[in-house]
């Protein structure tokens, strides 16, 4: 705080991912390790409804975006308006007298952040135009170049924060980068991202996994004491990569939920038991909650470390155990939202006449030779024709068919031979 005094080796700051100088990053679920209806084929993750209604896995994404107004003399100089030419009124909505995005609007793809014209001197080339003009209307032109800035393809979001700076001109301590600048302006725009299908989460043994389905709470499997799970993972895809921590881990934050306790193992005493020594501490606590909670199905003498679970929809009980327990999963940076692309209509090569590729480009995705090798061999003969024909490079099936749907003046050509 102000005024305290601070020494050597003292902690200033924490981030908000260290609680109590530990790192505290993701949340703790009552996992299972079993199978639904095939959705965890793949080291894919069912996940709860109730994950989301709580939105534990909610993030904030923020943006910043930077620019600066330069000057080279008084005839050449940038700077921001309202009249930015060759725009709508609806392009500009949503901008202030200033030509800047106001602050808590909702920007989407195509939306200006901000205005930003260049005056530059008539060139040499263009001098005799311009000296016609202005002896003819009694008016000077000027070269003007607009370089507005525009929100590019999935970088959507609402402007929580707008900041501008003066630059001092005479100032000896000038950035390198920004020559000749006298304004700067700061941009932050803020974006909330919730848990979908597509999304990646992950675990602290490496056991990353995208989510695949989000359940009903009240289909899910459900424990004896009506407890249904907040994810579940397959267990396939524990033995083949040997990380059995996070089994472990599952079993020990179980008897830590029903303690309410942190369990720190003795390291002295378990190098003389070794391996064994974490098996009797689990299985000795899971004994002792039978008793203290007076459950007999905590822990079962035949099955240690699994329980016996009934089926959400039917409530018939399920005939195999499967293992239960806490475990701590966070979600990584890969979101669906960020690499998901489609295409209605877009750009196409000028010499080829096919679409672009790429997700920057606004492309379209390649359909390949063996991907049309398994639309033949099931017999997609229209399929095949719409990807090889319309879709690709006939011009003339193309806009025969923009006709047949715009106007319905002419007739739709039954086949036409792409040039590919």
């Amino acid at each position: 705080w102000n005024g305290e005094r601070v020494f050597t080796n003292q902690l200033l700051t924490q981030h908000q991912d260290i609680i109590d100088s530990e790192f505290a990053i993701g949340n703790n679920l009552l996992i299972y390790y079993g199978n639904f209806c095939g959705y965890d084929f793949e080291d894919a993750v069912i996940v709860s409804k109730r994950v989301l209604y709580q939105q534990l896995f909610s993030s904030l994404h923020m943006d910043i975006y930077e620019f600066n107004f330069c000057y080279n003399n008084e005839n050449d100089i940038e700077f921001s308006t309202l009249e930015i030419p060759k725009q709508s009124y609806y392009i500009k909505k949503n901008l202030d007298s200033l030509g800047i995005i106001k602050e808590g609007e909702k920007i989407l793809t195509g939306s200006i952040l901000l205005t930003k014209i260049k005056v530059a001197k008539p060139t040499y080339t263009y001098k005799s135009i311009f000296k016609l003009i202005y002896s003819i209307f009694g008016k000077t032109i000027r070269n003007i170049k607009d370089n507005s800035l525009y929100i590019q393809t999935g970088k959507s979001g609402r402007v929580s924060k707008i900041e501008l700076f003066l630059v001092n001109i005479n100032s000896s301590h000038k950035y390198k980068t920004y020559n000749n600048s006298y304004l700067k302006c700061r941009i932050f725009i803020c974006k909330q991202r919730f848990l979908t299908v597509g999304d990646k989460l992950c675990g602290r043994y490496g056991n990353k996994g995208i989510l695949s389905y989000i359940a009903e709470n009240a289909d899910l499997p459900f424990l004896q004491n009506s407890f249904y799970p907040d994810i579940i993972v397959g267990a396939l895809g524990i033995p083949s990569r040997m990380n059995l921590g996070q089994l472990f881990e599952a079993l020990v934050g179980k008897i830590s939920f029903s303690y309410n306790i942190r369990i720190l193992p003795s390291f002295t005493t378990s190098s003389n038991l070794y391996f064994n020594y974490l098996k009797i501490l689990i299985y000795n606590f899971l004994m002792f909650n039978n008793f203290k909670k007076g459950f007999n199905w905590l822990y079962n003498f035949n099955l240690p470390g699994k329980f016996i679970i009934r089926d959400g929809r039917t409530g018939v009980k399920l005939k195999s155990s499967v293992l239960c327990g806490v475990s701590r999963y966070s979600k990584l940076i890969h979101m669906i939202k960020d690499k998901l692309h489609f295409r209605t209509t877009g750009p196409y090569t000028e010499i080829l006449q096919q679409p672009l590729k790429g997700k920057k480009n606004l492309g379209g995705q390649r359909f390949g030779e063996m991907e049309i090798w398994a639309l033949e061999a099931f017999g997609a003969s229209y399929n095949l024709k719409e990807i090889l024909n319309y879709k690709s490079d006939d011009c003339f099936a193309r806009n025969n068919l923009k006709e047949y749907l715009l106007f319905r003046n002419t007739e739709l050509q039954n086949s036409t031979i792409t040039e590919s």
